[in-house]
């Protein structure tokens, strides 16, 4: 697992396929990617960073700003990997940096795909709190994320284990940016293709904001999967792949 530029990243599939680069969450790492990832890797080259302060990733998380991440991401694509054209995917805060990029470096990208994700990303001030006060107990919110699901317990273990990777500041920066980011009155003016995959028991970002993304991006479609929360690649990560291979193979690269 190689390390460019300080990020950290899981590198699966051939040099010489289309690339896929998976970007995870706030307080995240892409360990949450790897069964997704080893789906995809079948067919195409898959890329999955840590963000800068997340994982075994160096530094310190930028700002409290999703479009430091998306550049970051851009960076790290283009200067560190090579890369001029990849799909990106990105659950939760990752989705909204893949907004971002589509916004400020479309002929980056051949697609997006949009996890769990919305235009517009609030988080409780309540928790906000907890994170300043006492990030440790932040943990215990985690299962809430998560679908009634059979392996729920497991999957709370792993986001626990992403969680506590990552600093308690880095946490806090993190959900600062998804309540800040705000791109409803843009992203209209996306026209690349996208796929949007939302849990229809997700209680973080509910249903009706993906509805939104379907409804302003003119060139989407929509997967909603019963029965999951807001970790979908963890809750069902065989039908998070085969969507995402369906989309994948129907672009123009």
């Amino acid at each position: 697992m190689p390390v460019t530029g300080g990020i950290y990243f899981r590198h699966l599939g051939r040099k010489h396929q289309r690339p896929i680069v998976l970007i995870h969450g706030a307080a995240g790492d892409g360990t949450l990617w790897i069964d997704v990832a080893r789906k995809l890797s079948k067919n195409f080259r898959v890329i999955v960073p840590d963000l800068p302060g997340h994982g075994k990733s160096s530094g310190q998380p930028p700002s409290s700003d999703v479009s430091e991440y998306s550049r970051s991401v851009r960076r790290f694509i283009r200067n560190e990997l090579g890369l001029s054209r990849v799909l990106l995917v990105g659950h939760s805060m990752g989705g909204a940096v893949a907004l971002e990029t589509a916004l400020e470096d479309p002929e980056l990208l051949a697609g997006i795909v949009l996890v769990s994700t919305g235009a517009r990303l609030r988080v409780h001030p309540a928790f906000i709190n907890t994170l300043k006060e006492d990030p440790d107990s932040a943990v215990s919110f985690l299962s809430h994320a998560v679908g009634p699901v059979k392996k729920k317990d497991e999957i709370v273990r792993l986001l626990e284990r992403s969680f506590i990777r990552s600093s308690g500041r880095c946490a806090l920066q993190d959900f600062i940016a998804c309540d800040h980011f705000d791109r409803t009155n843009d992203i209209k003016n996306i026209t690349l293709p996208a796929l949007i995959l939302c849990g229809k028991e997700d209680f973080l970002t509910p249903v009706k904001y993906s509805y939104y993304l379907k409804d302003q991006l003119r060139n989407s479609s929509m997967v909603s999967i019963g029965g999951c929360g807001h970790i979908l690649m963890l809750e069902a990560p065989g039908k998070v792949a085969k969507e995402i291979l369906k989309f994948a193979f129907s672009l123009k690269w």
